[in-house]
């Protein structure tokens, strides 16, 4: 599947959820609960066999890591999400703040390059988020 096409439906799916979430009406405590049961659930249907690979426990551990990472993340959008006087546009700073840790992290971790286009890209968007809050 093309990546532009996995990233826009990452990103529809990603900007649907909180919406969902907060019509629920649950609170705060049960959003990283509920979350964490839906990905479950979603992960079974790709789960790969890893019976008789040994090897991919490393990679596993660093994963269940990037998860409780995550984790963290869903509880903080969580308290956002259940108090009903916070604007959903807080969601925007998350978003933008994830832009800039991932910018930066691609850059001292993976040797990607930030261009002259991908800094005046990570700048409008920090610019947007301030005029949506």
């Amino acid at each position: 599947m093309n990546t532009l096409l996995l990233a826009v439906l990452a990103g529809t799916f990603f900007g649907l959820w909180p919406l969902i979430m907060r019509v629920s009406g649950l609170n705060a405590d049960w959003i990283p609960i509920i979350v964490g049961i839906g990905i479950f659930v979603a992960g079974l249907l790709v789960m790969p066999d890893i019976r008789d690979n040994s090897e991919i426990l490393y990679k596993i551990l660093i994963g269940l890591l990037a998860g409780f990472v995550s984790g963290l993340g869903i509880v903080f959008l969580g308290k956002i999400l259940a108090d009903k006087s916070a604007s959903l546009y807080l969601i925007i700073v998350m978003i933008v703040t994830q832009m800039v840790i991932n910018t930066i992290g691609a850059s001292a971790f993976f040797s990607e390059t930030i261009t002259l286009k991908r800094a005046l890209g990570i700048l409008s968007a920090i610019l947007t988020a301030i005029l949506l809050t």
